[in-house]
């Protein structure tokens, strides 16, 4: 009976254990990029909601993306062999990116897409401060309470403010959440994959 109960209990143990392993493994995604995907898979994505009719997967390489004049793809990568990407529309010499709807109220803005060696290391995007508590819906919907909230000071050009960073962290990498962004009016979130967490990977272009 005694050695029952033990095989009973040790069963009932890791039936309880799979699922959390299987919580703790969700692939990052945002609107159907996940986080290590191939750049071939990012580009056969349809464009998210909102980004309009004639938006088109490009990429700060793509040739020709890469002679204009104002390159809105461009950005800092701090990985030497990173590309960004997101969608635009092309006319003529000119390339407009586009934002994506978010949810029906708010829109990201700034939609970056770092590959790495080929694949989708890093989701970048921007949106108005006044999202705050839908965009923390969205993530605690798809991946629960972050592990992590701070509370910082930061320096801006008028001055110190306050701020707050939640951080979603998995096997696969994190997610982080910083609101409001070094642009007061705006926040932050950044989806990245747990092999590129430490390349410090941040995209700048506007």
């Amino acid at each position: 009976m005694v050695k029952g109960s033990i095989a009973g209990a040790v069963i009932a143990l890791f039936a309880c254990l799979v699922p959390i392993a299987a919580s703790a493994a969700t692939p990052l995604t945002f609107k159907n990029a996940q986080l290590g995907m191939t750049l071939a898979e990012w580009r056969s994505l349809a464009p998210p909601g909102g980004a309009g009719p004639d938006a088109v997967a490009a990429c700060a390489d793509d040739p020709r993306i890469v002679t204009l004049a104002h390159n809105p793809l461009s950005g800092t990568l701090r990985a030497s062999d990173a590309v960004g990407c997101g969608y635009v529309d092309l006319f003529g010499d000119t390339a407009l990116p586009h934002s994506i709807l978010l949810d029906a109220r708010f829109r990201a803005n700034n939609l970056r897409y770092c590959f790495v060696r080929g694949r989708l290391a890093q989701i970048q995007f921007t949106a108005s401060i006044d999202a705050y508590n839908n965009v923390t819906a969205m993530l605690e919907h798809q991946y629960g309470p972050p592990n992590l909230t701070k509370r910082e000071q930061a320096r801006g050009p008028d001055g110190r403010f306050s701020r707050v960073v939640e951080t979603w962290r998995s096997p696969l990498g994190q997610i982080v959440l910083t609101d409001p962004s070094d642009q007061q009016t705006e926040l932050r979130v950044s989806l990245s994959a747990a092999n590129e967490t430490t390349a410090q990977i941040h995209l700048t272009g506007r």
